[in-house]
């Protein structure tokens, strides 16, 4: 399936999925249910970014492994209520 979403949008392909979404239904054999599973994983996937993103700039990247954001269930608003320091120990440990 990603084969037939890269060959139909080709360079464009992130900017469908984060912006034009529903032109997937163009795609053969991907219909809104299947949408709405990408859509999903899309979104799970740019709250991770968002933590990655800030975790760099708080602990060295050697320390950063999506392994360990997985187990503490971080999310942006999760974040909100750590301190770095905090953060930094877990990931550190």
């Amino acid at each position: 399936m990603a084969k037939r979403i890269v060959k139909m949008f080709k360079e464009k392909t992130l900017d469908v999925i984060e912006n034009e979404i529903d032109k997937l239904a163009d795609v053969e054999g991907i219909g809104q249910k299947r949408i709405g599973m990408i859509r999903k994983a899309w979104e799970e996937q740019k709250e991770i970014r968002a933590v990655m993103i800030f975790l760099q700039s708080m602990v060295s990247v050697q320390a950063m492994r999506p392994r360990s954001i997985s187990s503490m269930a971080m999310t942006p608003s999760i974040l909100s209520r750590r301190t770095p320091i905090v953060l930094q120990r877990y990931l550190s440990a």
